[in-house]
């Protein structure tokens, strides 16, 4: 009796490690997750999915990933487009970006597939 509450004690603390290892370390794998107030200039390294037609993706429209930077570039462009109640967009599902990720080896922005 004696040795099976110990064992217990012995598995209680070894699955309360487990989880607090689990929540300490579960973001570490994760690179490139820029938060303003990092030491490293972030401005520059922001990704972001926008829209590049004048229909949005789930309209058959396109998007695309970009700098935070680029953003109001990509916006002047849609100002070409007809109002909202002119515009007919399609009516099919064309969003295949999930997120986006600034790589640094391309020093380009790069999207993270929907998985579909």
């Amino acid at each position: 009796m004696k040795n099976t509450r110990r064992l217990w004690i012995y598995v209680l603390v070894i699955l309360v490690l487990t989880v607090a290892l689990f929540f300490m370390f579960k973001d570490k794998g994760v690179i490139c997750k820029w938060r303003s107030g990092d030491s490293v200039n972030s401005t520059q390294n922001e990704c972001v999915k926008i829209q590049t037609s004048c229909c949005p993706c789930n309209n058959g429209g396109e998007e695309k990933c970009v700098l935070k930077s680029d953003v109001e570039k990509y916006n002047e462009s849609l100002k070409n487009c007809p109002a909202h109640g002119e515009l007919i967009c399609a009516t099919y599902f064309n969003c295949k970006i999930k997120s986006c990720e600034y790589d640094f080896n391309k020093k380009e922005c790069t999207d993270v597939p929907l998985a579909l």
